[in-house]
């Protein structure tokens, strides 16, 4: 059987991926998700408006496809993810890119330069 990847956004608060003294270490949940394979990607610093838009998206996926699809298997996990995110992609329609779907969104972004947001320090805790 194949590795099935497995990605989760998640909020880019210090519990999840340090401590105080270690800001810069992997938390429990870090080290738990990359056991099982579960890749983490971090919501980016100042952009809180992106857990709207990943709860969102959880939200659909759960009711669109893990709600109704019955899998036996990693393989049909796979196969129906697949799938979904291929329908999802070029059908679903988000306000945050005016109307766009995500495959739109991807065509028109990629007629421009890339951007790289500045570097960043070490988030200060409280």
């Amino acid at each position: 059987m194949g590795c099935l990847t497995i990605s989760r956004s998640v909020d880019n608060e210090i519990v999840f991926y340090g401590s105080p003294t270690h800001p810069r270490g992997m938390g429990p949940l870090m080290r738990l998700c990359l056991h099982y394979g579960i890749e983490l990607w971090f919501i980016p610093q100042s952009e809180p408006w992106r857990n709207g838009v990943v709860e969102q998206f959880n939200n659909h996926y759960q009711q669109k496809f893990l709600d109704r699809v019955a899998m036996q298997t990693a393989d049909e996990l796979r196969q129906g993810a697949l799938a979904f995110e291929q329908k999802h992609n070029s059908r679903y329609r988000y306000s945050k890119p005016n109307g766009k779907t995500p495959l739109e969104t991807l065509v028109h972004a990629s007629k421009k330069s890339l951007r790289f947001p500045p570097k960043q320090s070490v988030p200060e805790t409280l």
